[in-house]
């Protein structure tokens, strides 16, 4: 008995447990061999999500926040060191 979920209520509480390095490394490693794309592996880096079509629509709306700005931040990096790339130099 009880009652149900509310909205964004997290269901786990054990989700926010660090997963051991070695098994994160091995998630990363199968996610590039299968071609996710690099922001993806950031965000799960930092987050520990891992994200599809069907549980966006479940994760709680600070964890959902978290992995987008994860992303950002991967892409502005990447802007960053292209832009720091492509300058021109007097010399």
């Amino acid at each position: 008995m009880g009652r149900g979920p509310r909205h964004n209520e997290r269901l786990f509480f054990f989700q926010h447990i660090e997963p051991l390095p070695e098994v994160q490394a091995d998630t990363v490693r199968a996610m590039r061999k299968a071609g996710i794309p690099e922001q993806l592996i950031y965000a799960y880096e930092k987050t520990g999500l891992v994200l599809s079509e069907r549980s966006v629509k479940t994760v709680a709306k600070q964890d959902l926040d978290d992995y987008n700005t994860a992303i950002d931040e991967f892409l502005i990096s990447v802007e960053i060191t292209i832009l720091k790339k492509t300058k021109w130099s007097a010399n």
